[in-house]
């Protein structure tokens, strides 16, 4: 309401009347709407919830599979690496495995006086 003075009339009366019941039954109104928005947002929210639920679920099949696509595909992958290493030859005709050679060799560490 405004803080100047009106005059005590009926007429002013009525007027103020009015507005408070206009200001009421906007009240009504808003309260209303909130009420309804939050139904909408709770019901979004719990669509929300089981998406994201299901979203979980598929991930972790998913990895699950991944996993066990992983686990088949390093057996055969871990099969084709042990296959016996070609023997290479040495300028002598004498066959040798690659790591046999004595440049692959792992020297022990020097000794220091």
């Amino acid at each position: 309401m405004s803080a100047e003075q009106t005059a005590p009339t009926r007429m002013n009366l009525l007027a103020r009347r009015a507005q408070i019941r206009l200001a009421s039954d906007g009240i009504v109104l808003l309260k209303g709407k909130r009420e309804a928005l939050l139904k909408e947002l709770l019901a979004r929210a719990r669509k929300l919830r089981g998406l994201r639920n299901e979203l979980h679920r598929r991930g972790r099949a998913a990895v699950a599979s991944l996993a066990i696509a992983r686990a088949a595909a390093g057996t055969r992958a871990a099969a084709r690496k042990r296959a016996p290493v070609a023997a290479a030859p040495t300028p002598h005709g004498v066959t040798r495995s690659p790591r046999a050679h004595p440049a692959c060799r792992r020297r022990p560490p020097p000794r220091h006086l």
